[in-house]
């Protein structure tokens, strides 16, 4: 994904600020921070970073700019070259689609759902899954409760046969999971996007 050095410096400092002050800049911060006589510019960018998927832009409201996810355009990859413009067939899982084909020993999956947008993937987004004996705290999991509900977000487990899930969304708490209710489909090894 090709992100311009003034965007990836309109990231870099949203994810600053955030840290420090656990609230987004207000477009005049921003425009101000980088020496802006007009908002439009800073406007413009975060448009083209929203158009990326990297951010969430409410334009209407003031100190409404959310980082999506920690991935970074360096670590998002385009698919392009992976379907080769093909059409392969897919097992269709919910809101998912299951390729028969890996990557580095990887499953795919294609997300046909905006209901991961909060954690950074977007409709249309492949994630290749790791599928492991054993998983780790801090491990970002694609996991299936048993109604069905996939949930993504970042593992803990604070006791045995309990599982928590950190979301990065902000203000969200975690959800605690008995073991034998939800499903773990995979760690997340890579998402790639279609540019």
């Amino acid at each position: 994904m090709h992100i311009t050095n003034r965007q990836q410096e309109i990231l870099d400092y949203l994810k600053a600020y955030y840290t420090q002050y656990h609230s987004s800049p207000t477009h005049q911060e921003m425009a101000n921070h980088f020496g802006l006589k007009a908002k439009s510019t800073i406007f413009k960018h975060l448009k083209a970073l929203e158009r990326k998927g990297l951010i969430q832009n409410d334009f209407n409201r003031n100190q409404a700019v959310r980082v999506l996810t920690d991935l970074t355009p360096k670590n998002i990859k385009s698919y392009n070259k992976i379907l080769n413009h093909r059409e392969i067939e897919a097992v269709t899982d919910g809101d998912l689609k299951i390729f028969p084909m890996n990557i580095e020993g990887h499953q795919l999956y294609l997300v046909e759902t905006e209901i991961f947008r909060g954690e950074g993937i977007i409709k249309g987004d492949l994630i290749a899954l790791a599928k492991q004996s054993d998983y780790q705290s801090g491990d970002y999991l694609l996991l299936r409760r048993n109604d069905g509900e996939l949930r993504l977000g970042y593992a803990e487990f604070p006791e045995e046969m309990i599982i928590a899930i950190r979301f990065q969304r902000k203000g969200s708490l975690p959800e605690y999971y008995d073991a034998s209710d939800i499903e773990i489909i995979g760690k997340v090894f890579q998402l790639y996007r279609h540019f």
